[in-house]
């Protein structure tokens, strides 16, 4: 014998001096966001995208169709892929990290995060290219180097 629960629904008190929304699916699109995705309810910054080849790292060699049912080797070099997104329930936007052949997200950023890495970036690169200029890091406050 199963046991059947019923749930009644409940709406919550609206203030109608202040809008309620269920998310920001109900806003115009940011001027960063694709704005073609009616069915999609998240924002996505593909015309904005940015890639970094990785020369450092080992290329990704995938079969492609050579024709006549044969397969020819292609080198594809490793990047990332940066790019702004916000999902359905996410109240900001995210800067995502992805990994270029294979699309995995390897980091997801709040903005101020992100402000942190590149300038640390930033920083480093440029104590790498002149040895003679060291900068601290002053948003690394409360953990040791």
């Amino acid at each position: 014998m199963t046991d059947t629960l019923t749930l009644h629904v409940v709406e919550p008190p609206v203030d109608h001096h202040t809008k309620v929304l269920l998310s920001w699916a109900e806003e115009p699109c940011p001027a960063w966001c694709d704005g073609n995705h009616p069915d999609c309810p998240e924002h996505m910054s593909s015309e904005w995208m940015c890639f970094v080849a990785l020369s450092m790292e080992v290329p990704t060699v995938v079969a492609m169709d050579g024709g006549n049912g044969t397969t020819v080797p292609v080198v594809l070099p490793k990047e990332l892929e940066i790019y702004l997104e916000q999902r359905f329930r996410e109240r900001v936007p995210q800067v995502v990290v992805g990994e270029r052949p294979s699309g995995r997200q390897q980091l997801t950023l709040l903005p101020a995060e992100a402000v942190h890495l590149g300038e640390a970036l930033l920083r480093l690169a440029g104590m790498a290219v002149d040895d003679t200029v060291l900068v601290e890091c002053s948003g690394c406050v409360g953990h040791e180097a």
